[in-house]
């Protein structure tokens, strides 16, 4: 289940930056795909940090949970210049 958690977050990590360029050119299907993804991002490091997965050998240090939680915001910033993108506020 550990390597399943990894393997997911790099799934995720190249779906954006497949996105990434579709955004630059204006599509607008590109950020669909990144408020999704950025949701994504959000519950699955909102759940690693609630400790529903199970835990690898070394524990969290600050560190990592300080990386979780600034990546949390940022995903949290994409989705909402995402929909200001779309027009949608």
């Amino acid at each position: 289940m550990f390597w399943g958690f990894n393997a997911f977050l790099g799934a995720l990590l190249l779906a954006s930056f497949i996105t990434i360029p579709l955004a630059w050119k204006n599509r607008k299907y590109a950020f669909w795909m990144a408020i999704i993804l950025g949701w994504m991002f959000v519950i699955v490091l909102g759940l690693d940090l609630s400790h529903v997965f199970p835990t690898s050998p070394d524990s969290m240090g600050f560190l990592l949970g300080l990386i979780e939680i600034i990546d949390s915001i940022l995903a949290l910033y994409v989705i909402f210049f995402s929909h200001k993108a779309l027009v949608h506020f």
